[in-house]
């Protein structure tokens, strides 16, 4: 389990099994754009602790909503560096943000049916 700079959070963090596999690889094979999007990680989460509405967290330009209903973070700013991606879903009803997966351009469409699979299991 990785630690996330924090004081203390009314937001838990839960890390899914997919995410620890993904994370092993994408430190392997993209480390500068892991870490980026580590680092945006922290970022959102602080911004979430602000304002409660993880809607509203699109105005930064490494988060971005797919299909699964889940939020992307990117590697940006870094540049030039490998399109990748750390889903994640935020479950307002019990404060917990679930960090699924990770991935780069190539894995996207199947990120993202796993992402819905994971985010429909937390619904029933």
């Amino acid at each position: 389990m990785l630690e996330y700079p924090c004081r203390m959070s009314k937001w838990n963090i839960i890390e899914a099994a997919q995410y620890h596999r993904d994370l092993k690889k994408m430190l392997k094979k993209y480390p500068r754009e892991t870490g980026q999007m580590l680092v945006n990680l922290v970022r959102y989460r602080d911004a979430l602790e602000r304002n409660d509405n993880p809607l509203l967290l699109v105005q930064f330009p490494f988060v971005h909503r797919e299909t699964s209903g889940c939020h992307a973070l990117t590697q940006q700013p870094l540049s030039p560096a490998a399109q990748t991606r750390l889903y994640l879903y935020c479950h307002i009803d019990e404060h917990n943000l679930h960090l699924i997966c990770l991935g780069d351009k190539h894995s996207q469409p199947g990120d993202n049916r796993f992402c819905s699979e994971y985010v429909k299991n937390l619904k029933s």
